[in-house]
């Protein structure tokens, strides 16, 4: 497999190949929701290539993916917490999501790693697919309740 320095090198150029586009669709006013749909494909479609990765190249496209689904879904949060909390709790409001977001990463790497010890390494990948598209599903109910 490709060493770490080639491994960071693709997900900065998936992340940055998504930030041009990301700026652009901002300009015409698309929903941040649409761009974390696309965000969750993109997860999802970077962790089917890691369940059937079978060398480095699927797993660069793999990374790569990754790297596009975090250019999609990072800007949007920081976005959408600057627009919503109060200019005097910003910076607490910036601190609490990233406390609980490093709490759900807790959660979801003892999740994985329970996959990948008793089910074996792509049940770890497989389990992403499954949260990412959970995910689209409650996003799309929940659009679907607002209309």
């Amino acid at each position: 497999n490709p060493d770490a320095s080639t491994r960071q090198s693709a997900v900065r150029r998936g992340f940055f190949l998504f930030q041009l586009p990301t700026a652009v669709f901002g300009t015409f006013k698309i929903q941040a929701r649409r761009l974390l749909e696309i965000g969750l494909v993109l997860l999802a479609g970077a962790n089917l290539v890691f369940a059937v990765c079978s060398g480095p190249y699927s797993f660069l496209a793999g990374v790569c993916l990754f790297g596009l689904h975090l250019g999609a879904t990072q800007s949007i949060f920081s976005t959408l917490i600057s627009e919503v909390a109060e200019p005097q709790l910003r910076a607490t409001a910036f601190g609490v999501f990233n406390f609980f977001s490093g709490l759900a990463m807790l959660l979801s790497g003892l999740v994985a790693g329970g996959l990948w010890e008793f089910f074996g390494a792509h049940s770890c990948f497989v389990g992403g697919i499954v949260f990412a598209a959970a995910t689209f599903v409650c996003l799309r109910i929940k659009q679907t309740d607002k209309n």
